[in-house]
């Protein structure tokens, strides 16, 4: 996913077969192709992978004798089955989210400091077991994602004046600068190399790239409206290997609302945009993301959630984690991809909700 050593495999092998290190604790665990990592109560859900690290934001509680626990971030080694929580003495004493991983470093949001739903920027390294301070300012901090040295997050320090903007951290320097601070809203930040990508709501949802050394902004795509009954945004941008990713969704009236959410992509090198995959039939389809070559995002065009994919170099689309229908519920939530793998989280056991999801891969 980031900074990460090439794997010179196929997803869809990998889905059948695996890839697996000699004596893996769950070599011989495959279902249909498919890993259960963590199954357990309270549901698992967020993955993020940099091998042989899964993060997650795990649901379980009555730990440390703690009833109705807060969630909290863990690893799980892929090579080893181990499973870890960032802050052993939290264990569902406060709650952490969104978890990002770039080699052995985990960041996340933390509430460990406030008695609401403010958070502060964590980060955990797993190399030396050390948990750090990243970010805390004034109204709060989350969603943060790293790449190498970069840390980014929406901040609402400016809450007022603006209500939410992006700032980042080199890791590096120390140094903490504003990534961008316009009127309005900026979520979602994700990060490449040199790159910082985000989703700005300040008028129509649309997604913009700031150039770090050069300071350029770029708007990748913008969301407008051709009249009181038709307009488009755009949700859910990811960038890494040179490529963003996002969702577009054209809605309009003619006696109902029609909508058409399609998976995009733009490369950065050329400026060039390509539409991955698009249903006209009301069908939601989001949260892509790109590794590998390969992109990913949970589409219901069955009427059901599965995880669907897209190879880049062969132009083919194909359906990775198709919905159970021996099964309860909807079948496949969030996903991730990256070092030869997709994962997601799994409501096959239960009604849809998060609390009741599992970890797959």
């Amino acid at each position: 996913m980031r900074s990460r050593r090439a794997l010179a495999i196929v997803l869809v092998a990998v889905l059948t077969v695996g890839i697996m290190p000699a004596g893996s604790a769950f070599a011989a665990r495959s279902i249909d192709g498919n890993y259960p990592l963590v199954v357990a109560e309270g549901g698992q859900i967020q993955p993020q992978i940099e091998w042989p690290y899964v993060v997650f934001k795990d649901g379980r509680d009555d730990h440390l004798g703690i009833n109705d626990g807060e969630p909290y971030i863990q690893v799980y080694n892929m090579e080893t089955g181990r499973v870890f929580p960032t802050t052993p003495e939290n264990m569902g004493r406060w709650e952490q989210s969104n978890p990002s991983i770039s080699g052995d470093r985990v960041v996340y949001s933390d509430q460990r400091n406030y008695d609401d739903s403010d958070c502060d920027i964590y980060m955990y390294d797993i190399s030396t077991g050390l948990e750090s301070l990243v970010c805390t300012a004034t109204n709060g901090q989350g969603n943060p994602f790293i790449d190498g040295d970069v840390v980014a997050w929406v901040d609402r320090r400016n809450e007022g004046v603006t209500s939410t903007d992006i700032y980042m951290k080199d890791l590096s320097t120390g140094v903490e600068s504003v990534v961008t601070t316009e009127a309005g809203s900026q979520y979602e930040p994700t990060v490449w190399e040199n790159y910082v990508v985000w989703r700005d709501n300040s008028s129509w949802s649309s997604a913009y790239m700031k150039d770090i050394e050069s300071g350029e902004t770029t708007i990748i795509a913008a969301g407008g409206s051709g009249g009181m009954n038709d307009y488009w945004q755009i949700y859910d941008p990811y960038v890494d290997e040179g490529v963003v990713v996002y969702s577009y969704q054209h809605n309009w009236y003619t006696g109902v609302w029609n909508y058409v959410r399609s998976i995009m992509a733009y490369d950065i090198a050329s400026g060039e945009t390509t539409t991955l995959s698009t249903v006209n039939d009301n069908t939601n389809r989001w949260h892509p993301e790109t590794g590998d070559g390969w992109v990913t995002w949970t589409d219901r065009r069955s009427g059901q959630m599965e995880v669907w994919g897209y190879d880049l170099a062969s132009e083919e689309e194909t359906c990775l984690v198709a919905y159970d229908s021996d099964g309860e519920g909807s079948y496949a939530g969030r996903s991730a991809v990256g070092d030869g793998w997709v994962l997601w989280h799994d409501h096959r056991i239960g009604d849809g909700d998060d609390s009741e999801a599992d970890l797959y891969a």
